[in-house]
């Protein structure tokens, strides 16, 4: 039981190494491109998903859930994943969309609900969902 809570604890600081790598690097691409104007505030957003959904999905798989037997592989996994990443793609566009357009703040206000509250969603919809784990 010890040993399972402390494998559990390790994957849940491996996920959030990985969400925090994939997250810097899409509040990151998002923040260059509007600062420089260099495109419009949804373009940079989906322009910094993309990016991060390649951290995450590299991440996620190679090193957060590496050798562990989980129920759903191959093309069943890879269709959750992209839900999950298209859903958080989603929950982004909205945020900025909110902030950007409807309440015509400066587009770099979107950036805290995009590190915090989109992250903590994906979590979960990663864990229990995507990257179910089954122990044996």
């Amino acid at each position: 039981m010890r040993d399972q809570r402390i494998r559990e604890l390790l994957r849940l600081g491996r996920f959030g190494l990985v969400g925090l790598s994939a997250t810097l690097v899409h509040a990151g691409v998002y923040a260059l491109l509007t600062a420089l104007a260099l495109s419009s505030a949804l373009a940079a957003n989906f322009i910094g998903y993309v990016c991060a959904v390649l951290v995450s999905l590299i991440g996620h798989s190679r090193w957060t859930f590496a050798g562990h037997q989980q129920k759903k592989t191959g093309a069943a996994l890879t269709a959750r994943f992209i839900v999950t990443s298209l859903t958080s793609l989603g929950l982004n566009t909205l945020l900025v969309w909110l902030v950007a357009h409807q309440a015509d703040l400066d587009p770099l206000w979107a950036i805290p609900g995009m590190v915090l509250v989109v992250p903590l969603l994906t979590y979960l919809l990663m864990k229990h969902w995507v990257f179910r784990v089954q122990y044996y």
